[in-house]
């Protein structure tokens, strides 16, 4: 999947994971910046503990993406505990910013 810089990437609705081939893309909740991610990084994992998008995801330079199906992911331990770990960090620094405002 491609998109170019300033584009939304909508996760909503969508059973999986997307990891970043190379570009960059920035993740908000509201108005905040929780974190930018690169090659190698993922998102949407809060489709898959939240049932729902928390984050909104922004292209900010060219990028392209693999879309990843959480289904034959859901009973791996490991996978599970690292999604899990993002999304916490994820949370807390929106927290850290919010309450700094």
């Amino acid at each position: 999947m491609d998109f170019h810089d300033g584009d939304y990437i909508i996760t909503e609705e969508q059973d999986s994971i997307f990891l970043i081939e190379s570009g960059k893309v920035s993740l908000t909740i509201e108005e905040f910046t929780v974190e930018e991610l690169g090659r190698g990084d993922f998102f949407g994992e809060d489709n898959y503990f939240y049932h729902s998008s928390l984050m909104t995801p922004k292209a900010v330079s060219d990028t392209r993406l693999y879309r990843i199906s959480l289904s034959p992911l859901k009973n791996i331990p490991i996978i599970e505990w690292k999604m899990l770990e993002s999304f916490e960090r994820r949370l807390t620094m929106f927290g850290t910013q919010a309450e700094g405002s």
